[in-house]
């Protein structure tokens, strides 16, 4: 404690973490959050743990026409989940958000000084991990906490009950799939940082502890898909790539070259920058340390393009090929605690300033670009018409930058307090989830199911609706196979969303590509438990009959019957 309380640099580099929620606070009157993976499907799976928790054992039937059994739930025996059993949904999420960017920002400080780090560069690291991993969309609590467990393997300190009751807790909340590699790489790690002090029983002691903990609170997951006679939707994934592709798209990965046709690209370009100058700055030096480090990290890319291409199901034959469904490329998840230490390391390493000062800057913009990317992003739409932001992308992508502030000092391309199309973000708890509108459409549908078209699946789930589509990591292939006759025909004029489905298939729903030409079943939908449609727009169809049209006064809200 006396070791933050004389640092004030960790208190100014975490208002920049926390400007993730100040900003829109101000701008917004609420907190905007990044839907993928949060809204979409973790948070619904814990509010149906919450309610297993609970004595409603029945809730999981709310799943895929009740074919999603309870051992499919990845999170369930996570022990966070108790808090969600006595706090709403709603403060639980944020609850659980908020903690574990407190956990990453203040335990990167913590192995940052452990390691002899100087207060502002061990403040910096802390805020750039911090601001990194906000992007991986994360579910458990491991690359959140695993500077830490880095921490524990190079301090010298000695393990006692509280260090193993943490460290316990730690594999209790985190994943099998997501975690095992971050936890096999970070042993050898650690010995860069301190081979002499440090016994190789000491790690042992550490690893196994996590391990065993991971183990345990994994077993049904394991029981699901590997000792169970039901196959999975996974047995059929098709994740690979050749080695060339699979390099391709390490680069892309590490040079944050995701989608340059979505406005995120512009927010990641920071951090692409900053990558390059920390890759730059280990191969220019001479500092044994750092050319190790970069000498791992570049093994661990190699790893990472090996899980990602076909080469690897070489090693995954006869017993062993039940493990040829799991994806390897979630090595990645050590790839910002890397970079992270390469950054501290190299500013201390470079003794001119004016290089120090550029990497200074370049890390802070870094962060806040990281943090305020969701929310600027939802200012930017709020304000600016589609057509206008479609030209500033093109502009951007062609390098066109002259014709820019045409664009931006034009009244023209803004939205107006009148306009009727002015965007409103529903990237905030509440509006996300539609609680008031739901809760109407409830009432009419009461315990039968519903499939959803242009909407998350899960939104109705969250409110207490069943469904027949969703978003699932597991989930039986037979489902898979049923559910594709609803979409088949779509799937046959795009073979962008076949390949999509087909070969991945987590996602569950109604794809389409005309709303003017809509090639669904419904009756197929029928056949597997639904009796009602929600959509986003108004269709005509033979075998749908129109219930309520702008439900509760919602402009994107439909309710169909199937006849």
């Amino acid at each position: 404690m006396n070791l933050l309380l004389k640092n004030k640099y960790i208190y100014i580099f975490f208002l920049i973490v926390l400007s993730h929620y100040i900003y829109p606070l101000i701008v917004f009157n609420e907190i905007i959050i990044n839907p993928h993976d949060k809204l979409e499907i973790d948070t619904v799976y814990s509010y149906i743990t919450s309610q297993i928790y609970k004595g409603n054992f029945d809730s999981i039937n709310h799943f895929l026409s009740g074919e999603i059994k309870w051992y499919y739930l990845e999170r369930l025996f996570f022990p966070i989940n108790i808090l969600n059993t006595f706090l709403s949904d709603k403060i639980f999420f944020f609850t659980e958000t908020i903690l574990q960017k407190v956990l990453a920002y203040f335990s990167f400080y913590l192995l940052a000084k452990s390691i002899k780090i100087p207060k502002f560069e061990s403040s910096l690291g802390a805020l750039i991990y911090t601001s990194i991993i906000a992007i991986y969309s994360a579910s458990s609590f491991f690359i959140f906490i695993m500077p830490y467990i880095l921490y524990l393997l190079v301090s010298r300190v000695h393990l006692k009950i509280k260090h193993y009751i943490i460290i316990i807790l730690i594999g209790l909340n985190s994943s099998l799939a997501q975690d095992i590699f971050s936890l096999f790489l970070i042993i050898p790690f650690s010995y860069f940082f301190t081979r002499k002090n440090k016994s190789f029983n000491h790690g042992l002691k550490i690893f196994f502890t996590i391990f065993l903990s991971i183990l345990l609170v994994n077993l049904h997951l394991i029981f699901a898909t590997l000792l169970s006679d039901v196959v999975t939707h996974r047995e059929n994934f098709i994740i690979r790539e050749s080695f060339l592709v699979s390099s391709l798209e390490t680069v892309k990965e590490i040079f944050l070259i995701i989608n340059i046709h979505d406005i995120s690209f512009f927010f990641l370009i920071p951090l692409g920058l900053l990558y390059v100058t920390i890759i730059l700055a280990s191969v220019a030096t001479r500092e044994k340390k750092i050319k190790n480090i970069l000498y791992f990290f570049i093994f661990i890319l190699f790893l990472l393009t090996l899980g990602g291409s076909t080469l690897i199901e070489f090693f995954f034959i006869g017993p062993l090929d039940i493990f040829s469904s799991i994806n390897f490329r979630r090595i990645n998840r050590v790839i910002p605690l890397f970079m992270t230490m390469l950054l501290i390391y190299n500013i201390l390493n470079i003794k001119k300033s004016s290089i120090k000062i550029f990497i200074y800057s370049l890390s802070i913009i870094t962060a806040l670009s990281l943090q305020l990317m969701i929310p600027v992003k939802e200012t930017i739409r709020s304000f600016i018409k589609p057509n206008a932001i479609i030209e500033l992308k093109t502009f951007f992508l062609d390098y066109n930058f002259v014709n820019v502030p045409h664009i931006l000092f034009h009244s023209n391309n803004y939205f107006t307090k009148n306009d009727d199309e002015k965007y409103r973000t529903n990237k905030t708890f509440d509006k996300y989830y539609q609680f008031d509108d739901y809760k109407f459409i409830k009432k009419i549908v009461k315990e039968s199911r519903v499939l959803s078209v242009d909407l998350d699946p899960m939104v109705a789930v969250m409110n207490n609706i069943k469904v027949i589509d969703g978003y699932h990591n597991i989930y039986p292939n037979d489902y898979k196979l049923k559910f594709r006759k609803i979409i088949s025909k779509e799937l046959d004029n795009n073979i962008k969303l076949k390949n999509y489905y087909d070969d991945w298939g987590n996602r569950v729903y109604a794809f389409y590509t005309d709303k003017n030409n809509l090639l669904l079943d419904f009756l197929a939908a029928k056949e597997i438990g639904a009796d009602y449609v929600i959509s986003s727009f108004a269709i005509t169809n033979e075998n749908l009959k129109i219930i309520c049209s702008k439900c509760n006064n919602s402009k994107k809200l439909f309710l169909y019957k199937i006849l």
